[in-house]
Formats: structure tokens, C-alpha cells, sequence
């Protein structure tokens, strides 16, 4: 986490959003400042709302020791890995 020290607050989580399920190809990369995205419109530019992947990327710091949960919800496929 070099250079992560001093940030308290954080910049949020790279998000790489693909037009396709298989996160290949080029891929648009939006700063995401929330993890709790919920879609009602294209998640970003380009990409539809249907069919699409996300890998987001970055470091989450907890605001204190402890156990976390990280989940996701929703009406398709999911994948979630923490530090691969």
C-alpha cells in the first residue's frame, strides 16, 4: 500500500467495465468512489446495461480490526475474489 498511507478517506476503486461477460478486450475505466453500484442505466459509457463485466481494482481500508463482509446481489453471474 505504498503511497496509500497518508489517505484516510481514499479516492474510491478502479473500475474496468468490458461489453462482454468474459472481461476481454478494451475495457473503459471509470474512477468508482462507491462499492454499493446499482445500475438503473448504462454503467458506463459504451457499455449496455445487459452483458457486461466489471473488475474493480484498488485497496479497501477498513476503518478499524475486525471481521468484514463483501457480497454482491443481483439477477446474473457473479465472481467475487478478494487479493486474487
Amino acid at each position: 500500500m505504498l503511497g496509500y498511507e497518508e489517505n484516510i478517506k481514499g479516492d474510491g476503486l478502479i473500475g474496468e467495465y468490458y461489453d462482454n461477460e468474459f472481461l476481454i478486450g478494451t475495457s473503459v475505466d471509470q474512477l468508482e468512489e462507491e462499492i454499493d453500484l446499482y445500475w438503473d442505466a448504462d454503467p458506463a459509457e459504451n457499455i449496455g446495461l445487459d452483458n457486461f463485466s466489471l473488475k474493480l481494482t484498488g485497496f479497501v481500508r477498513a476503518p478499524s480490526s475486525g471481521e468484514y463482509v463483501f457480497s454482491v446481489k443481483g439477477d446474473d453471474g457473479f465472481h467475487l475474489s478478494i487479493n486474487d
